[in-house]
Order: C-alpha cells, then structure tokens, then sequence
C-alpha cells in the first residue's frame, strides 16, 4: 500500500519517509485533526527496548527546551510507535551542503546550545550517550525555531542514579562501546562505562569536527574499527586535536579530561569560556545557513531598491522633461525674432499680450501645455501700435528704444521661470500606482500659476 493512502487512527495521514534508524524507521506524517505536519517513529522488531527507552526518556525530558515533544503514542499493525513534533534538517545534512565545515561563529552557537542541552538533561538522571552530527536536529522555520538545536534520538540513554537511593552507577571497565565510534569519548573507546563526561566530550568532539572538517582519527580508506581508532586517539595530544582552533578549546578539553567517573561537569565554566571565544572573536552568534539566508535576502532587497530607483530615475527624467521645456520658454525669444524679421515690431514672441499693464496672458506651447507668463510690454506694444506704419526711420528710432525694455522682459521673464521651476519641482506628484511612465508628471497644484504672477507683479512694481 502507498504511503500516502495510510491513515493511522484515523488521524494520521503518512506522507514519504525521512530515514531508517537501528531500532526505528521515520516517517512524514499530516495531523488531519491538528492540520499540521507531525514526525511518526515505528519500532523495529529487532529493537523493542530501546524504543521503550525512547519513549520513557521523551516522556520524562519533553518539557525541556530542544527536545522534540511527544505528540501521542499507540501501535499499528502490531509495531509501537509514537507523534512527534516534526524538524528540519540535521547537522550532518547542513555539513554535507557547507563541505564538511562550519564558520566559528556557527560551531561556537552550536556548543552553547548543546551543552545547555546536556546540563538540563543531565539534571533530569539521563545521559544521552549518543552524541553526533546526525542526532543533531535544527528547528523548524515555519515555527520560528530555525535557530534551536535539538537532541533527538534516545534510544542509547540511560539513567545514571538510581530513582530511589539516588546514588551514582558503579564505576565499571571491559564494557562494549556504546554510541558513535567516531564521536565516542576517550573513556568509552577503553571500555569505561559512560558518565556525564562522556556526553560533554562527545560534544566538543562534533564542534571540533564541524570547525576543522574532520578528526584525526578519520578513516576514510580503512575500515572503521574500535582498535583503531583507539590506537590514533591515545597518540593524538589535546593540542594536536585542537589545532587551529580558540585556545579555549585546548583549556575545555584539558578539564573534561580531568573530570573522575562521578563528578558534576561545570557546565557554567564551560559555558564561560565558550563566551570567551565569542567575545575575543567578536562573534555575532549565528548559523551559518541563517547567516547564508539573511545576505541572500538582503541582495534581493538591494536588487528590488535599485530596480526601484531606476524607474524613480525614469520619472525623475520625464519631470526634468516638462522643466526643459519651461525654459525653453526663455531662450525662445531670440531665435524667435531672428526667425520672424518680416513680422512687425509690435509682435510678441511670447505670444499675444493684452493691453493692461502687468497682465499675465495664456500661451499655448507646442506640448499643448498652458503656461502664464508676465508681460510689462503692454504700454510700449499700445504706444506702437497708435503711432501705424511710420517712416523708416521712426521704426529703426523705436525698435532701438525698445531694446533696452525687451532686455528688461526677457530678464524679467527668466527670474520668473527660474523661480517658478524651483518650486514646481517641489510640487511634481508622479503617477506611482503604474510601471507606465508618462512623458511629463501630473502637476496638482494649479494654483502654482496665479501665485507666481501675483509674486512677480509685486517684484517689479
């Protein structure tokens, strides 16, 4: 039967299946009550006690911060399993995808998150005893917990005190290795019986490992054998393992080292040194794929503001445009009299004036734009215009006259545009609810016009 066609008391639809452990396999699973995704865990058969361990750890440590709940439990098709809240990826997934190594900044929060993890379940009477990348789990980013660390897999853990005298296991030699060859502590590889030591040392041999790439005891080309990597760990020095890391690192290793069977690591002392790093290093504390996802973001949003400005700059254009244009309006003057000799004298280049003095008359530009200029040629054009068509003589006498009034105009009228360009600018609303761009921006304010006139009138009365 498809996966997807399964429904688990009528509540659990099965989705595809995320991985295949030594006591259980996990799958993908849709809560139809809760509408949301859910991890479900089946027993195997050949495990059955370590996946009571798991479910008596969970139901013990759940309410801790970076454990995964447990959502529900039950059996089907005679195999136990249980609900849990579902993850993301794991550390060995992330290591995969970043080459095997992660920033300082990255391991230094993942030490700080793993050994509060293992002080709060080490203070519950659990010890892991099966710390590695893979175990390693990162929240979900749908939930907001993408920057929380999870402990999962506890079908190794055990209880170290006994829950009625509370007193210490026995200290004991010759034991199988239990957990990660490759991860393991020292003392477990020599057959020690594992205490809480054994977990924090775990700990900081995946930080090495995440930080460096490798461990010195990798066998990449040889088989992977307890033997052997006993052999290379009891000849590899604490500062050869921790080179090219902080030199907190080298002082960490020293003191769990020196820790005996029964004693309480200090997970505050090792918390401080972590901190240590952080400051000297001037770490900001972030996951490297966090980290990755932020400059990411942040080129998007670059991306977007210069594509913003760019069509910005296009209005800005189409507004400089309209402000050409009104300028034009000044310079238009001369090659307009140049162009138009045959024209009499009394003609207006800017356009027809009325006969007041001071009147501000419409012109009609070549855009069909309507603009208000301010003529105070009024009195000379009537004066002109009485005196008909005189001798020759008289014209040349009139138009020299005229020459230092039509200066007078044209400065005038170039105060005015200047002015009147400066603060129109000001008053240009561009169309921003279309990616169209309009040859000239729309201009609100019409009262713009009637103001500059009154302003300028009062300037040169």
């Amino acid at each position: 039967m498809e996966p997807k066609r399964i429904i688990i008391d009528n509540k659990y639809k099965l989705r595809k299946k995320l991985g295949h452990g030594s006591f259980a396999d996990v799958h993908k699973a849709f809560d139809i009550v809760a509408k949301e995704h859910v991890a479900i865990k089946f027993e195997t058969k050949s495990n059955h006690q370590q996946f009571l361990n798991e479910i008596q750890a969970l139901s013990a440590l759940s309410l801790i911060e970076g454990i995964p709940s447990i959502l529900s439990s039950g059996q089907y098709k005679s195999k136990q399993y249980i609900v849990l809240e579902l993850l993301d990826k794991s550390l060995d997934n992330k290591l995969k995808k970043y080459n095997s190594i992660f920033s300082l900044d990255c391991v230094t929060l993942i030490g700080l998150q793993i050994i509060k993890r293992l002080q709060n379940i080490h203070d519950m009477n659990y010890l892991h005893r099966d710390i590695k990348p893979s175990n390693i789990m990162i929240g979900r980013k749908k939930k907001g917990k993408d920057s929380t660390l999870y402990l999962i897999d506890f079908g190794l853990s055990k209880k170290y005190k006994d829950p009625v005298t509370k007193q210490h296991s026995l200290y004991g030699e010759n034991r199988q290795i239990i957990g990660n060859l490759k991860f393991s502590s020292l003392n477990t590889h020599l057959g020690i019986e594992q205490s809480r030591r054994d977990d924090v040392e775990a700990c900081f041999n995946v930080m090495i490992n995440c930080l460096k790439g490798s461990l010195p005891w990798d066998c990449s080309n040889q088989e992977f054998s307890n033997s052997l990597v006993l052999g290379i760990m009891k000849k590899v020095t604490i500062e050869q393992l921790c080179k090219d890391c902080p030199h907190e690192f080298i002082e960490i290793f020293k003191y769990i080292r020196g820790l005996h069977f029964q004693d309480r690591p200090n997970y505050e002392y090792i918390i401080e040194l972590l901190h240590r790093i952080r400051i000297s290093n001037k770490l900001t504390l972030i996951f490297d794929w966090i980290a990755k996802e932020k400059r990411r973001v942040s080129i998007d949003f670059l991306a977007v503001s210069s594509t913003n400005n760019l069509k910005n700059n296009v209005r800005r254009s189409s507004a400089q445009v309209t402000m050409n244009n009104i300028t034009k309006l000044t310079k238009s003057p001369k090659n307009s009299k140049e162009k138009s000799s045959h024209k009499s004298s009394d003609s207006s280049c800017y356009g027809s004036f009325s006969s007041n003095t001071n009147s501000a008359s419409q012109v009609s530009s070549s855009n069909g734009e309507k603009e208000f200029l301010v003529s105070e040629e009024g009195k000379d054009d009537d004066k002109r215009s009485r005196k008909g068509s005189g001798t020759s003589a008289d014209a040349n006498s009139d138009q020299e006259k005229a020459k230092p009034n039509n200066c007078e105009t044209e400065k005038k009228m170039q105060i005015y545009v200047e002015a009147f360009t400066k603060n129109i600018e000001s008053k240009i609303i561009c169309r921003k609810d279309t990616l169209k761009d309009s040859a000239y921006p729309e201009i609100h304010d019409r009262s713009l016009f009637s103001h500059f006139d009154q302003q300028i009138e009062d300037n040169f009365s």
